[in-house]
């Protein structure tokens, strides 16, 4: 059998297709898979650290632009799409999974064209451009949340939750992962996430936050590379007891930190929340303001309903407030317990076996 996997632009896109790869190769070893991504794009080192085959496509992101912009990206979708009938040619997969991305565009519909079966998934709420366009050609549509089932046409949606990879997901008791990161295992951990790529305006109140935060609060921050310079300046001036900071972490790293943190301030990518959820970690969800359809926020009010976390508007993320709020759940254990119990409630770590069971069943369909 031979499955096809796309999607790219960012990790959250990346992310839950090379979790389904994992989860594929457990479920049918004699599978061969081909990662097709955008040419360059960050899913290829993703991807290959994976140990996926990768091809890449031309692909831009589709986003509203001026009439020249736009005939540029159509320009790419068309060159894209050539090379991706090429390739679904020469492979010859049985079936593809798409999980997003300006990369996913010209794959899936490339499969749709030649009659391959396609399999999306949605990560977020609200579904994005390309989901919603390639849902039009058949594409069967998977998605991470109750809540998303409303953006879709009645019974057209499939609940399978957000895959995640198995090192992503590792439990590990907190003291140990205190331990392992560095931190005094009895204190509180305040983990703080901007999503892979990190968020400069959090960063920047975490940085005049951390001074103030309770002595006994410590923090553990992905930064991205454009913070890691300044947040380094920070932790000299703290010390590693209160401050300790990382460009990236990788899947094991993460796990350590989830399994560390007390609570976390967060960006509300699908993924970054469904990693919260599933080592039960209560959240301060700060959304990016400017994410297409403003699907962060829509993410961060289905957990918020949930009690699974606190939505704390960007235009209110002042470090006198995040104080507040640190200082605040740290005092009310009762609080900080529910808020854990409602996130682990919204947790799916079976769903890249889920993902690939379906996709499974769907190539074996087509033989």
């Amino acid at each position: 059998m031979k499955i096809a996997l796309t999607g790219g632009g960012s990790g959250g896109h990346a992310a839950p297709a090379i979790a389904v790869a994992e989860a594929l190769r457990l479920l049918e070893p004699q599978a061969e898979l081909l990662y097709i991504g955008s040419r360059g794009g960050m899913e290829e080192g993703l991807a290959q650290r994976s140990g996926l085959s990768y091809r890449g496509i031309t692909a831009r992101k589709i986003q509203r632009a001026t009439p020249l912009a736009m005939v540029g990206v159509g320009l790419s979708l068309v060159r894209g799409l050539a090379e991706s009938i090429r390739l679904l040619r020469s492979f010859g997969p049985d079936a593809i999974l798409g999980t997003g991305g300006y990369a996913a565009a010209s794959a899936v519909r490339a499969a749709c064209a030649l009659g391959i079966p396609a399999v999306i998934h949605e990560q977020n709420v609200m579904p994005g451009r390309t989901n919603r366009w390639l849902a039009r050609f058949g594409a069967r549509v998977c998605i991470s949340t109750p809540a998303g089932a409303a953006h879709w046409p009645a019974g057209e949606a499939t609940l399978t939750g957000l895959p995640l990879r198995s090192a992503a997901i590792t439990r590990h008791g907190a003291a140990e992962a205190r331990s392992a990161l560095g931190f005094d295992p009895a204190r509180p951990v305040l983990l703080v996430m901007g999503g892979s790529q990190g968020a400069q305006s959090v960063n920047a109140v975490v940085y005049a936050a951390a001074p103030l935060l309770p002595e006994a609060v410590q923090v553990l921050h992905q930064t991205g590379a454009a913070g890691i310079d300044a947040a380094q300046r920070v932790a000299r001036s703290l010390g590693p007891d209160r401050y300790a900071c990382h460009a990236f972490m990788d899947a094991d790293l993460l796990s350590m930190a989830y399994a560390s943190a007390t609570a976390a301030l967060c960006r509300c990518g699908a993924s970054t929340l469904a990693e919260c959820h599933v080592h039960g970690v209560p959240t301060l969800m700060t959304p990016l303001p400017s994410a297409y359809a403003d699907h962060q926020r829509h993410n961060a009010l289905e957990a918020e309903a949930a009690g699974a976390g606190i939505l704390l508007p960007q235009a209110e993320l002042t470090a006198e407030r995040l104080v507040a709020e640190v200082s605040g759940l740290l005092a009310a254990p009762d609080r900080l317990r529910a808020l854990g119990d409602a996130a682990q409630a919204m947790a799916a770590p079976d769903a890249a076996e889920r993902v690939a069971r379906l996709l499974l069943e769907t190539a074996s369909r087509r033989r």
